[in-house]
């Protein structure tokens, strides 16, 4: 089943699903859109997936099917399962060669929440931010940027950070009395470590790296260093060791606040004070800014290939962090039976992959 292409027309279909106020919200969608400007269409490449229901076969039960997933394509994004084939399975750019929502695709919903922070900051603050949000390599992760002021408590006052040498953290202000540096990381290139599991070994620092020189390297009490992480891969015990052997290396890092694309909030530090203070300034996103599940795609063989190529496996690693989970307003969602799968039998002129979803069942 391929998807609808809903098109300006189909917003509704998205909003009347998830938004508790859905006119008043498509309006100022559609308002923020046309002031932004954006080089490309969300609405006009919007799109529907739909997950039929499929009816008992060997080894699986019957389901009744999921709610569809609504999405737009950003061309040029650099990720994607459109670019150039790989001559060895363990090229170092496998990562790139998935599509999904945060990588080459948009969730109408994110991108909606994301505008309407944009435009209450100080005008200075939203020319600083739109640049990056109109550039189709950095629309996700600038879309991810504003999103995790959603997440935060704050004073208000909230300003692009200051000069660390040459580089600047991303957001700066006060909550409730202490001064908070936060600095967004979009993560989708560590997704393996869910789907090749112990094949699967991401390159040292792989979630702080580009992070840490943001940051002064002497803190205060009244300072607290914070990086956020959207990532694509679910927290398990490596995804603790890879993230705590960062935390060891870049101790100029106070905490570390993350997010799957659609799962709640985890909190680490290897501080408990820290942990605790983070906690305090951190609060679950609103159900409504985000769907409940959603799209990730990558090329089943070639994991495999992967798998046998590597041919090992890891211990799970002790891991001692102090940690604490956020959970959002709980979603009813029943999961599938048996995974969906999807085949790309033809692309859009840009690239966009257009997804028919295969039942691993007969559909009903």
């Amino acid at each position: 089943m391929p998807p609808l292409n809903l098109g300006t027309n189909g917003l509704s279909r998205v909003f009347n699903a998830y938004h508790p106020e859905p006119v008043a919200a498509m309006a100022q969608f559609r308002a923020n859109l046309v002031r932004l400007g954006l080089p490309f269409d969300p609405l006009g490449g919007l799109r529907m997936l739909e997950y039929p229901g499929y009816g008992a076969c060997e080894g699986h039960a019957a389901f009744a099917g999921m709610p569809p997933s609504f999405y737009y394509f950003v061309p040029g994004s650099g990720w994607g399962s459109d670019g150039a084939p790989l001559v060895h399975p363990l090229d170092v750019n496998f990562p790139y060669r998935a599509d999904g929502i945060g990588l080459n695709l948009g969730c109408p919903l994110r991108l909606a929440r994301a505008l309407e922070i944009l435009y209450a900051l100080d005008p200075s603050v939203q020319n600083d931010v739109i640049p990056a949000l109109k550039n189709p390599s950095q629309h996700l992760p600038t879309v991810e940027e504003l999103l995790w002021l959603d997440a935060c408590r704050h004073d208000g006052g909230i300003r692009r950070g200051r000069l660390v040498g040459n580089k600047s953290v991303d957001w700066e202000f006060i909550s409730q009395g202490v001064e908070v540096m936060l600095e967004v990381k979009a993560r989708g290139a560590t997704w393996p470590l869910h789907s090749d599991g112990a094949a699967f070994t991401p390159q040292p620092g792989c979630f702080l790296e580009k992070a840490y020189e943001k940051f002064p390297v002497d803190g205060t009490v009244d300072l607290l260093r914070v990086v956020a992480i959207t990532g694509q891969t679910l927290v398990d015990a490596y995804f603790k060791s890879y993230l705590k052997s960062d935390l060891i290396s870049f101790p100029n890092i106070d905490v570390v606040v993350y997010r799957h694309v659609i799962g709640p909030i985890y909190v680490f530090s290897l501080n408990e004070e820290h942990m605790r203070a983070a906690s305090l300034r951190i609060r679950p996103f609103a159900p409504w800014g985000c769907q409940v599940h959603s799209i990730f795609v990558f090329h089943r063989e070639a994991r495999d290939e992967r798998i046998a190529t590597v041919n090992h496996t890891r211990t799970v690693p002790e891991v001692r962090m102090h940690e604490a989970v956020l959970v959002a307003p709980s979603i009813d969602l029943e999961p599938p039976a048996a995974p969906y799968r999807v085949e790309i039998p033809t692309r859009g002129a840009s690239g966009e992959p257009i997804f028919e979803v295969i039942t691993p069942c007969q559909p009903l």
